[in-house]
């Protein structure tokens, strides 16, 4: 915990470019101008930051087993919904960004892998309110308490697979739509992070945007990203410390920029 909290404070010092600033890519500029910090182009609907806080007093026990590289707060192999939504879910903060960069890519398809409790689902699917969202989920007591949770909230646009990553990325060149964005919020490791960007960059869209969460979770984590930014198809990057954004843009110019968000 104490590297993160370095780890941090260096972004924080060595970061800039939050009113866009310098950035030379004006897909970039307009990313960072338009999705990170105007919250009033995108008006957020409140339900769901509702519901958000409802499942952080759900005290339904989860078995939690087996998948990724583990938590780095709880090691049980039961916890509470609330728990997890708490310390193994996105917050509200990284909630309403997803919420925003969705609404501002307008992507046809969503794809995330590591669903969780369908928190972060909720928030994609909202601001992509007429894509298609599939959302793969190992753990089958997760999947199916997402699967319960998005039907309540009525997002009638999203699909809980329960499965491995492994076998769902095999179908990822079946998809030929020509914005996508995917979430990748599992499996904490090295090898399985750099296996699944290379699935992703092997779909024919025109346009991609990758949300990797935790880039400075463990060295792992952010050796893939460095890996990741550099890949070639990979267009320009945006470093915001705990999650980072991949572009497939053919056409804009190649950069890569951390912002203190």
């Amino acid at each position: 915990m104490f590297r993160l909290i370095l780890k941090y404070l260096l972004h924080f010092c060595r970061s800039g470019h939050r009113k866009g600033r310098g950035i030379q890519s004006p897909a970039l500029y307009a990313l960072v101008g338009e999705a990170l910090f105007n919250g009033k182009k995108f008006p957020f609907p409140e339900r769901v930051d509702n519901a958000h806080r409802s499942i952080m007093k759900d005290p339904t026990l989860l078995a939690t087993g087996g998948y990724g590289a583990g938590s780095q707060i709880s090691g049980k192999a039961v916890r509470s919904a609330a728990s997890l939504a708490r310390w193994s879910s996105v917050s509200g903060k990284t909630g309403r960004l997803l919420y925003r960069l969705a609404a501002w890519f307008c992507p046809s398809l969503v794809l995330e892998f590591g669903t969780g409790l369908g928190i972060s689902t909720s928030y994609l699917a909202t601001g992509a309110v007429d894509a298609r969202v599939i959302s793969v989920e190992a753990n089958r007591e997760k999947a199916n308490y997402a699967r319960a949770w998005i039907h309540s909230m009525g997002l009638v646009n999203v699909e809980i697979v329960q499965g491995l990553f492994e076998e769902s990325l095999k179908h990822i060149p079946d998809f030929n739509d020509d914005r996508v964005i995917i979430f990748l919020d599992g499996n904490h490791l090295y090898k399985p992070t750099i296996s699944c960007l290379n699935q992703f960059l092997k779909l024919e869209s025109k346009e991609i945007m990758i949300i990797l969460d935790d880039i400075h979770w463990s060295k792992e984590m952010e050796q893939a990203w460095k890996e990741g930014r550099e890949m070639e198809r990979v267009d320009g990057s945006l470093d915001l410390f705990f999650v980072g954004i991949l572009l497939v843009k053919p056409g804009m110019s190649r950069e890569h920029i951390a912002v203190s968000w």
